[in-house]
Formats: structure tokens, sequence, C-alpha cells
């Protein structure tokens, strides 16, 4: 029905009347409490959709090589909103690396997890790359489809 946005050109794509762009983005530390502070870096899994032949195992190794010190994997939704997707990531995740990397819980909301600390994310171009800029983050791409 509409679309919710913190900065002014975000959805470049969709129509002004289906836009809330939210004015005063400190008073969403009064509704959000941080849960990866602490946590420096962020990997950001693509769509889905994006990847040919289910590449998964590629995606979440290029993900784990970039990131120095451990940290988050972000799920896309559309990994997400399934178990049994969800499951098959864990695993991989497990398998490329030494426990320093985990799933981020989904109701993890990065660009608002940006305004109580910086991060370093990783992924493909994504509008978080807006946000990182932004809100004094780091967004490093990764070609991952």
């Amino acid at each position: 029905l509409g679309f919710i946005g913190l900065l002014s050109d975000a959805y470049p794509g969709v129509s002004p009347e289906k836009k809330f762009i939210l004015k005063d983005i400190e008073l969403m530390k009064k509704f959000y409490n941080p849960k990866t502070e602490g946590v420096r870096n962020i990997a950001l899994t693509c769509a889905e959709r994006r990847l040919k032949n289910n590449e998964w195992k590629p995606m979440i190794k290029s993900l784990i090589d970039k990131m120095p010190d451990g940290g988050l994997i972000k799920l896309h939704p559309s990994f997400a909103s399934d178990k049994s997707k969800r499951k098959r990531i864990e695993s991989i995740v497990q398998k490329f690396n030494n426990n320093s990397i985990k799933i981020c819980p989904d109701d993890v909301i990065i660009e608002i997890e940006m305004l109580y600390e910086s991060k370093t994310l990783f992924g493909s171009l994504t509008s978080l790359s807006k946000y990182a800029e932004r809100f004094g983050s780091e967004f490093i791409n990764i070609d991952l489809y």
C-alpha cells in the first residue's frame, strides 16, 4: 500500500503519494532497541531471485570471505521468510566459517542500527548503501550475482 523511508531520495521509482518519509530520524530511537551493538560487520544477502541456479553457496562464501573479523549475515526476506531456506543458509554459513559469523535476527532493522553506531556493510548494491553513507557507516559492494 505504501513505502516508508528515512531519506527524501528513498524509493526513486515509487510515486510520491505512495511514499512516507520520516522527518525526525532520531525519534526512532524511542521505539527501537538496538540488537547489534558491538557488532561492526554485517553482510547482506541478495534476493533469492537474483541468483542463477540457486547459487547460494557462492553468495555466502563471498560474503564470509569479505568479512575480516566475523559479524552477522542479514538474510533477505526471500530467504528469511521460509524456514527450510533459512536452515539451508545456516548450514552453509556453518560450513564456511569458524562460528565468528552468525545469522542476524530477522527483527533487526539495519537502517536504525546505524543510528546507534557505525557499521561496515557488505553486499550487492542496495538502498542500504545510501543509508550507510548518510549515517556514518561504510558500504562495501560485492558482486553476488
